[in-house]
């Protein structure tokens, strides 16, 4: 039997402790990436297994209609009239394409925002009740002109901003981040008019990713809605900021699944694993809410999720629940943007714009 002394000279012992030593190291290495891969594919399971919930899907609620391709895929919208679909381009704020319902015809309008204006990258277009507004979250401005180009540019100073809709010309109510929580915030003129809410997102734990999500706007109701990204509820408010109602989606994730890590270097929090989406957009019409679900019901295939966007519709006037349509994907892309005005939905795949027609809105509107 060797000794100690005689096994420390012994070269494939060496060979053997130097490969423990690299399957060690890259063991430590894999381990991190291993956790996150696995807690990515339990989102991913948690998604399209059965959720607790039923789906009413009635059959022929979405007429399709005519497809444009718009030839580039950076396109989004921007907002919609009666009678037209503007679309904005990431690429560019000084221009829209507005483009016809039946999609046969098609315009580029320049927008003239006027010399010496500077816009952080990400910078959106929205257009509402015939003007439209540039939205520099970033730098915290918003930008407004006539859609017809009539009458002087206005420019309001705010707080940097993460979401916002107008109301008229100069007010606006919009999310920002005060004393490290989520709020919404209504400003009506310059920035000394600013009322901060700091109430209206309830918080579950920290203030910022627990609360994150959409909002947006019903012209027609003058209504504001905010619908949380990670758990089963929205918010409906009017334009002062003062609640109407909370409503549920039709998911049973009533809290949000985050798992936070604090980075001391950075001083900041960030995620340590990809939450569970619940909810991934959403849009207002005149009378009903609709909302992009990320979960599939009980009465779905998990396959549904690869093939289509799930999209619920609740009532605008109570948030009570009503049915549920799909969205199918068009030639291998899914839905990037989509916007409802009356009976009719506009979707964006990609480079390519699509119309929809509502079916149920003619036959039941309450």
């Amino acid at each position: 039997m060797l000794n100690h002394q005689d096994r420390v000279g012994d070269p494939e012992l060496g060979h053997q402790m130097i490969k423990k030593r690299l399957g060690f190291l890259l063991l430590s290495a894999l381990a991190p990436v291993l956790v996150i891969a696995s807690l990515y594919k339990i989102s991913e399971l948690a998604k399209s297994k059965p959720n607790g919930f039923i789906r009413l899907e009635p059959p022929h609620i979405l007429q399709p209609g005519d497809t444009k391709d718009l030839g580039f895929n950076s396109f989004y919208i921007a907002g919609l009239s009666k009678d037209s679909i503007y679309l904005g381009n990431h690429s560019t704020p000084f221009s829209l394409l507005v483009v016809a319902y039946n999609l046969k015809t098609s315009a580029i309008r320049p927008v003239n925002w006027g010399n010496g204006i500077k816009v952080a990258k990400g910078a959106l277009l929205s257009v509402d009740s015939g003007n439209v507004f540039l939205n520099d979250g970033l730098t915290g401005q918003r930008i407004s002109l006539d859609l017809d180009d009539k009458g002087d540019r206005q420019v309001v100073k705010t707080f940097p901003y993460l979401a916002s809709v107008q109301i008229g010309r100069t007010g606006m109510i919009y999310r920002s981040i005060d004393k490290q929580e989520n709020v919404l915030i209504k400003q009506a003129g310059d920035i000394r008019s600013a009322i901060i809410d700091s109430s209206l997102l309830i918080k579950q734990g920290d203030g910022i990713f627990s609360t994150d999500g959409l909002l947006f706007s019903s012209r027609a109701q003058n209504k504001i809605v905010y619908i949380y990204y990670y758990r089963n509820q929205f918010l409906c408010i009017d334009t002062n900021l003062k609640r109407i109602y909370t409503g549920k989606t039709i998911d049973t994730i009533s809290r949000a699944h985050i798992k936070l890590a604090h980075v001391k270097s950075d001083k900041a929090t960030t995620m340590s694993a990809p939450p569970l989406k619940v909810n991934k957009s959403a849009c207002a019409s005149d009378q009903y809410i609709f909302i992009n679900s990320a979960l599939t019901a009980n009465n779905e295939p998990h396959e549904v999720l690869n093939a289509v966007e799930i999209i619920d519709v609740y009532n605008l006037k109570d948030g009570k629940y009503k049915l549920s349509f799909y969205l199918p994907n068009l030639t291998g892309k899914r839905v990037s943007d989509f916007k409802v005005y009356g009976n009719k939905l506009v979707a964006i795949y990609g480079k390519y714009l699509t119309v929809y027609t509502l079916k149920f809105w003619r036959t039941n509107k309450n």
